[in-house]
């Protein structure tokens, strides 16, 4: 197995580098990349420090925790249809910087709860809570 990081190991202090800006750019163009950089603070949000072993030539995750990130993300995404009734699912999925998938799967969730509902039509209603 690896050797495990000292708290303040360089690679969660340091910036994000891409080697190609050109690439990446039409990556982001094509939104086949979420926000540039943005995935380890994401990570770090729901998974602590020590899910990571960190050797000289290779890195390893261990997500264990004890929250649920679906659980959490389904919460995360009520709490925000509560503050803004009425928007799409384009608008929750940047709002919490996430796939349209994902907030898909937590809308079906949410509604096979009975916690929300599509208020108008497909095309141009919204989201409301129950």
């Amino acid at each position: 197995m690896g050797v495990k990081h000292k708290k303040n190991a360089p690679f969660f202090q340091s910036m994000v580098k891409r080697i190609n800006r050109e690439i990446m750019r039409i990556y982001k163009d094509l939104e086949l990349v979420e926000h540039l950089g943005s995935g380890l603070n994401r990570i770090l949000k729901v998974y602590k420090k020590d899910s990571f072993i960190i050797t000289q030539n290779f890195m390893r995750n261990r997500f264990i925790s004890n929250t649920s990130p679906i659980n959490e993300g389904v919460n995360r995404l009520l709490k925000l249809i509560e503050k803004y009734p009425n928007r799409k699912i384009p608008f929750f999925a940047k709002e919490l910087e996430t796939s349209v998938k994902n907030i898909e799967r937590w809308i079906k969730k949410l509604k096979a709860d009975d916690k929300v509902e599509l208020k108008g039509s497909p095309k141009t209603g919204g989201y409301i809570t129950k």
